[in-house]
C-alpha cells in the first residue's frame, strides 16, 4: 500500500509539472496533430475572452474566480480521454514496466481517479459559476446605488438651486416693495405736509376763535338777568352793577349794548356776535387807536390789541360809553 501511495504522488507530481507541456505535445499521427491544433485555437480564443473580461471587471474577486475558472477549464480538457492517454503513453516511455498485471492495475487505479477528479473538478466549476452570478448581482447592484446616489445627488443640487432662486427672488421682491414704499412715503410726506400746513392754518383760526370769547361765551343771560361777570350774559351784553339795589333787586344784571361793526367798545362783552374789540395798533404812539367791534384777522391778532377789560363787572355809569 505504501508502494502505490508513492507511486501516486509522483504520478501527481509529474501530472502537474508536465500540464504546460501536454498543449505542446507533437503526435506523428496526423489525427493528433489536428486535435492538438484545435485545442490550441480554443485555449487562444479563452485567453483572449478571460483578458476582455478581466479589463471589463475590476472587482478582485471577480479577477480571483476568472483565474480558478481559467484553471479548472484547463485541468478539465487535460482530464479528456485523448490528453490523458498521451500523457499514460510518455510516463510508459520514460519508466520501465517489468510486469504486465501491475501496469495494468495501475491503468485502472489512475483511471478511477481520473474520474474522480473530473467529477470534482465540475462540482468546483458549479460553485465557481454560482460565485460569478453572486458577485454580477453585487456589481450589478453597486452600480444600482451608485446611479441612485448620483440622481439624488442632482436632485440636491438642483433643490439647492430652487433654494437660491426663491431667496433671489425674495431680495428683488424687497427691493421692488422697498423701492414702492419709497414712493409711497414720498407721497405720504407730500400729503402730511400738506395736513400740516392746514393744521397750522385751523390751529391759528382756533386761536382767533378763543380770542372771540368762545362767541362772546354766556348764552344764557338774558337782558335784566342776574350775572356776576360778563361770561354769564348773551353776546351783544355786558354785566352791570345796580345802583341802590333793593333786598330783593339782583347786584348785577345783562344790560344790552349790541355794538355793531366799527363802533367803539371797551369790552368784547359789548360787541355783536361774531366781533371783537381790538385795538388796530400795539404801538401806544399811533393817534386815534381806539378799539373798535370788528371781525378779527390775523393781522389784527399779530398786530392789534385784543381789548378785553380785566373788570368783570361793570358799574352803570359804564353804559355811557356805549351810547
Amino acid at each position: 500500500m505504501i508502494r502505490y501511495k508513492v507511486f501516486f504522488l509522483f504520478i501527481f507530481i509529474i501530472f502537474l509539472f508536465d500540464i504546460s507541456s501536454i498543449n505542446c505535445y507533437n503526435d506523428t499521427e496526423n489525427g493528433k496533430n489536428i486535435h492538438i491544433h484545435h485545442h490550441k485555437k480554443k485555449h487562444q480564443k479563452y485567453d483572449i475572452d478571460l483578458k476582455n473580461m478581466i479589463n471589463k471587471d475590476k472587482n478582485k474577486e471577480m479577477k480571483i474566480l476568472i483565474g480558478l475558472k481559467k484553471d479548472a477549464e484547463i485541468l478539465k480538457k487535460n482530464l479528456n480521454k485523448q490528453t490523458f492517454n498521451i500523457f499514460l503513453s510518455k510516463t510508459k516511455k520514460q519508466g520501465k514496466v517489468k510486469e504486465d498485471k501491475k501496469e495494468n492495475n495501475k491503468l485502472k487505479f489512475l483511471s478511477f481517479w481520473r474520474q474522480r477528479m473530473k467529477n470534482r473538478i465540475k462540482s468546483i466549476m458549479r460553485k465557481i459559476k454560482r460565485l460569478e452570478k453572486k458577485l454580477k448581482k453585487m456589481n450589478l447592484q453597486s452600480i444600482n446605488k451608485k446611479k441612485e446616489e448620483r440622481k439624488l445627488k442632482t436632485e440636491e443640487k438642483i433643490w439647492a438651486n430652487d433654494k437660491i432662486r426663491k431667496k433671489i427672488k425674495g431680495i428683488t421682491n424687497l427691493n421692488k416693495s422697498t423701492h414702492k414704499n419709497k414712493k409711497k412715503n414720498k407721497k405720504m410726506n407730500k400729503s402730511i405736509q400738506k395736513e400740516n400746513i392746514l393744521l397750522e392754518q385751523t390751529k391759528k383760526e382756533e386761536r382767533l376763535k378763543s380770542f372771540h370769547l368762545s362767541q362772546n361765551i354766556s348764552l344764557n343771560g338774558l337782558a335784566g338777568s342776574s350775572c356776576q361777570s360778563h361770561h354769564e350774559c348773551k353776546p351783544g351784553l355786558c354785566c352791570h352793577r345796580v345802583k341802590h339795589p333793593k333786598p330783593s333787586d339782583p347786584i348785577a344784571i345783562c344790560v344790552l349794548h349790541d355794538l355793531i361793526d366799527g363802533s367803539p367798545c371797551k369790552h368784547s362783552c359789548a360787541c355783536q356776535s361774531g366781533l371783537q374789540c381790538f385795538s388796530p395798533s400795539k404801538n401806544p404812539k399811533i393817534i386815534n387807536s381806539h378799539a373798535i367791534c370788528k371781525k378779527a384777522s390775523t393781522s389784527d391778532f399779530i398786530n392789534g390789541v385784543y381789548e378785553n377789560s380785566k373788570e368783570t363787572v361793570f358799574d352803570m355809569d359804564h353804559i355811557k360809553f356805549s351810547s
